[in-house]
């Protein structure tokens, strides 16, 4: 009963939504760099270029590397991208592939791209961004 009175009360404060504190960017000290990093934001990292950008970059990866190493179900990385758009504190989350090489060539790939950083309450903030990435190879 006195949370619900507490919450009929505390609404009146903010009867205008735009009002509303923002506590929705969650931080947490990264384990790997030590550095406090962005978990949620308003505005994610995203590669310049979009979708086509990175389709490009896999493209010339697939060319460069031997067709036996690009069996992959999934691959999880995630990295840090920071206020500048560099990317640091590379790793593998989850890993479907026969061989780590192919992941790890991945991630190096995300540091080929440009970036922007993510935004929380109208400034840019360093977020750790995760991406699972799905190829499938289809032979000729």
């Amino acid at each position: 009963m006195f949370t619900l009175l507490f919450l009929i009360k505390g609404y009146g404060l903010y009867k205008n939504p735009v009002t509303l504190p923002k506590f929705h960017c969650a931080k947490e000290l990264d384990s790997l760099t030590n550095r406090w990093v962005y978990t949620t934001a308003d505005t994610a990292p995203k590669n310049i270029g979009g979708p086509e950008a990175f389709a490009k970059l896999l493209r010339n990866m697939a060319a460069e590397t031997d067709s036996a190493d690009l069996h992959i179900t999934s691959v999880e990385i995630a990295f840090i991208v920071d206020t500048a758009g560099n990317i640091y504190g590379g790793r593998i989350v989850d890993d479907k592939t026969k061989n780590q090489k192919t992941s790890l060539a991945l991630l190096k790939a995300m540091s080929l791209i440009k970036w922007q950083p993510a935004i929380c309450n109208g400034k840019k903030v360093a977020m750790l961004h995760r991406k699972k990435i799905r190829i499938e190879i289809e032979e000729f």
